[in-house]
């Protein structure tokens, strides 16, 4: 490919359109369904005394919905390093409502260098360790995702680059090529983004049932739950009826 054959760069002005307009299109319902769930459950988690822990489980709520903003505007490439660090930040939601001293270990990491390097040094491993004596198959969906996103975006690894980029040669010089930047995914990374909200989803509310059973009860969360993951499996069948057919 020739340099004039390349792809059109966008302007700040026009790319701010492209977004806008996928914004305006249809989201899955799946996220819908997901949110009434998990907002319900963590707008009355205002618990004494595990005050830090829904904190924490607040941040990845709100991190989860700015990555629903990103994939459905098509920045789908942004999606790991949002996500990656909520999926910390609820192993850490866990282990502190049960451990007021790992709790203060992570409040004072700011206070000394030494404070810090404690924690950095432990804490991480002791909230997963913690976790799967919990949980095993919750601790190895989080891994297995938190594995996803370091390799897709969380660090800049050549995964990380091969996802965001698009690589072209030129037939008239065999010295060089051209290396395009993915501006706005297309509708194949869009649906794997969609498909990281789902899982994120399933983890946080498999998790708040995990720490809150009484309040997911009370709530009455389960048939929500139960709505967002059928509809879920909707979606990603409606995706691979939509493949076949472009095959035939």
């Amino acid at each position: 490919m020739r340099p004039e054959d390349l792809p059109e760069w966008s302007g700040i002005g026009e790319y701010f359109g492209a977004v806008r307009s996928n914004l305006d299109g249809p989201m899955p319902l799946f996220i819908n369904a997901a949110d009434k769930a998990m907002g319900i459950l963590i707008r009355n988690l205002s618990s004494p005394g595990k005050l830090r822990a829904v904190g924490l489980i607040n941040y990845a709520y709100s991190n989860w919905r700015s990555a629903v903003v990103l994939a459905q505007a098509g920045c789908v490439h942004q999606l790991p390093l949002v996500l990656r660090p909520s999926l910390e930040a609820l192993t850490y939601a866990h282990l502190f409502a049960s451990s007021s001293e790992w709790q203060t270990c992570w409040e004072n990491r700011h206070t000394t260098k030494a404070a810090a390097q404690k924690f950095r040094k432990d804490g991480p491993k002791a909230a997963r360790d913690f976790l799967k004596k919990s949980n095993t198959k919750l601790a190895a969906e989080i891994a297995s995702l938190t594995e996803d996103f370091v390799d897709f975006g969380g660090h800049p690894n050549i995964g990380a680059i091969e996802h965001l980029s698009s690589y072209y040669t030129n037939p008239t010089d065999s010295n060089s090529a051209f290396v395009v930047f993915d501006q706005l995914a297309g509708e194949e990374k869009r649906y794997q983004a969609n498909i990281w909200i789902l899982q994120f989803s399933g983890i946080i509310l498999d998790l708040l049932k995990m720490m809150w059973p009484e309040r997911y009860m009370l709530l009455r969360i389960e048939d929500m739950d139960k709505t967002y993951r059928r509809l879920g499996v909707e979606f990603i069948r409606a995706n691979q009826f939509k493949r076949k057919t472009k095959q035939e």
